[in-house]
C-alpha cells in the first residue's frame, strides 16, 4: 500500500484531487494516512469505508528521565507536577514537579499535582487521547488551571508512524 505524503497543504490537496478525479477507474483505493489528518472533508460526496488500527505501542520504562527529556513547553516560572502510580515499575511511582528546565522529585505530592497513572500519561503527552476525556473518564486528576497550563505545555504536534518494522 503506499503512503500519502505532501510536503505542504496544496500538495495534499492535489493528491486528493487526483483520486478524486480518477475514482471512476479503480474498484478500490487504499490509502495510508496519518492519524489526525481529516482527509474526509477533501472530497466533495465521500462515500468510503474508513478503518483505524492501533498498531504501535508505547510503555514509559523511567518516569523522572521521560519527564527530562519531554519538550514541555513551560515559561519561566511556570511548572506541573505529576503524581504517578505504575503498577508494574514500583521505581515510577512518585511526584515529579517539572519546570522549564529540570525535573525535580518530590517526597510528597503537592496539592496542585496532576494525579495520574503512567499508563494514562503515555497517551495524554503524546496527544493520543485530549486531556478533556481523560478528566471525563477519571483517569486523571487535575485542577482547571492546572489543565489549562498542561494544555498549553504539551506540544502541539502528534507522532506519527507510517513505516512498519
Amino acid at each position: 500500500m503506499p503512503e500519502f505524503v505532501a510536503l505542504n497543504e496544496e500538495a495534499y490537496e492535489q493528491l486528493w484531487r487526483f483520486i478524486a478525479d480518477h475514482d471512476s477507474m479503480a474498484k478500490t483505493i487504499k490509502v495510508r494516512q496519518l492519524s489526525q489528518t481529516p482527509w474526509q472533508f477533501y472530497l466533495d460526496n465521500p462515500q468510503v469505508k474508513e478503518e483505524r488500527k492501533p498498531f504501535f505501542m508505547a510503555r514509559i520504562v523511567d518516569a523522572q528521565r521521560f519527564l527530562e527529556q519531554y519538550p514541555f513547553q513551560l515559561e519561566d516560572g511556570e511548572s506541573v507536577t505529576f503524581a504517578i502510580t505504575d503498577e508494574f515499575a514500583e521505581w515510577n511511582n512518585g511526584n515529579y514537579h517539572v519546570e522549564r528546565t529540570h525535573v525535580e522529585t518530590l517526597a510528597d505530592a503537592r496539592s496542585d499535582a496532576i494525579t495520574v497513572d503512567i499508563r494514562t500519561l503515555v497517551p495524554l503527552l503524546f496527544r493520543y487521547i485530549d486531556l478533556s476525556i481523560l478528566r471525563e473518564r477519571g483517569q486523571l486528576s487535575i485542577s482547571d488551571d492546572t489543565a489549562q497550563l498542561l494544555e498549553r505545555a504539551i506540544p502541539k504536534y502528534k507522532p506519527n508512524l507510517l513505516d512498519a518494522f
